[in-house]
């Protein structure tokens, strides 16, 4: 699948800003990025960072790192945590930052079979172009890759 995206849905992606990785999901699986929010204590997850309570529902939240590791630490500058949801999923990440960014000439692509791995929180690249600039490779994940591969 190679599809061009119209220049009005360019505006509908957010980028998660990691630890050295930027992850471009879909602003409308977006429904809440806060600094600064406290998380809560997770008693029976060693791998989730605590919990986020969004509209009366504990959110689990996680940190990867920059090779898509789950850690249970987060380092001290990241203090955004962001939530997304889906199809009745829902899950938090913290970053460094959450940006929305509008961008021209984008392309949304499938991961090749050679990069294609089972268990992996990408669904595919996005090609772009900033103002003025050279083209980008981002990549793209949602609330339901992202659910399976932390195993919630």
């Amino acid at each position: 699948m190679n599809k061009a995206v119209a220049n009005e849905q360019v505006n509908q992606l957010m980028v998660l800003k990691l630890n050295g990785i930027d992850l471009f999901v879909s602003q409308d699986e977006v429904v809440a990025h806060n600094d600064k929010q406290p998380l809560g204590y997770l008693e029976n997850r060693q791998d989730a960072v605590g919990v986020i309570n969004y509209n009366n529902h504990d959110v689990m939240c996680f940190y990867l790192n920059g090779e898509f590791e789950i850690q249970n630490r987060v380092p001290a500058d990241f203090v955004t945590s962001v939530i997304l949801e889906k199809n009745n999923y829902r899950i938090a990440l913290m970053c460094k930052e959450v940006v929305q960014l509008e961008y021209t000439g984008l392309t949304l692509q499938d991961i090749p079979d050679c990069m294609s791995v089972k268990r992996s929180p990408l669904t595919g690249f996005c090609v772009y172009r900033k103002e003025n600039d050279d083209l980008h490779l981002g990549m793209m994940t949602d609330t339901t890759s992202l659910v399976n591969y932390v195993g919630i």
